[in-house]
């Protein structure tokens, strides 16, 4: 076999099981270990300090997913204020809701579960962390179980809004890293061809990225960037 038909099945193969083909650089990788470290941390301390000393069990597992969203992904749709608050206070609510009127766990935790992905697509505050929170509500034994509905505020809210708090703060400093991902936009440079000069106008590739039958992590202003630097790269490409 040939290096070149070697190396093609290699790069399918990666491409199929879905292994990045860019890899992040070291510094990025640094920052998101970092965040991920200080954001529990935090919510370790704002948990005892508000709720007690014994409210270190109380951190919903789920935030940990969460925190890697913020840190790692900060830009991906998941992981913007919205899904993140949101999705997880509700699937929280719905925990408890399904556990309150189904004893048994064998119908209540895949209930639960289905219950809170559709109500997060409605409420479009998608975030996969929250169906772990509302396992948790559904598995929850003694005072966490009696807590009832104030498990959705604290711990679930407290834990979520110290998350988000720390994402902000922590990703500040780092333009290429904004969070939330609206909150820096980059200024069109004198030069630069405007999204109309392209092929497609603003509405003909929102309707295309919504016809294209996949779900794309990826906020509505960075796919409109993306396209803003292939009509550039086109542009001088002709020049």
């Amino acid at each position: 076999m040939s290096p070149k038909k070697l190396s093609g099945y290699r790069e399918a193969f990666r491409t199929f099981i879905g292994i990045e083909v860019l890899p992040r650089n070291y510094s990025e990788k640094v920052l998101a270990t970092g965040g991920a470290i200080i954001s529990i941390m935090a919510v370790a301390v704002i948990s005892v300090s508000v709720m007690g000393a014994d409210a270190a069990l109380l951190i919903v597992a789920s935030m940990g997913a969460t925190s890697m969203l913020l840190f790692s992904l900060p830009h991906a749709a998941v992981s913007q204020p919205w899904p993140v608050f949101a999705g997880q206070v509700v699937s929280a609510l719905i925990g408890v809701f399904v556990s309150r009127h189904i004893t048994d766990p064998l119908l209540a935790a895949p209930l639960a579960v289905g219950l809170c992905t559709l109500v997060m697509f409605l409420g479009r505050c998608l975030h996969p962390p929250g169906a772990a929170t509302a396992l948790t509500a559904v598995f929850a034994t003694g005072g966490l179980r009696e807590m009832g509905y104030s498990f959705a505020l604290a711990p679930v809210a407290l834990n979520v809004m110290t998350l988000l708090v720390i994402a902000f703060l922590f990703n500040a400093p780092f333009a290429w890293r904004r969070y939330p991902a609206g909150w820096r936009r980059k200024e069109q440079t004198d030069g630069d061809p405007e999204i109309s000069e392209s092929p497609l106008t603003h509405d003909e590739f929102i309707n295309a990225v919504r016809d294209l039958d996949t779900f794309i992590d990826v906020s509505e202003d960075d796919l409109l960037e993306l396209h803003r630097l292939m009509a550039s790269y086109e542009t001088s490409r002709r020049h």
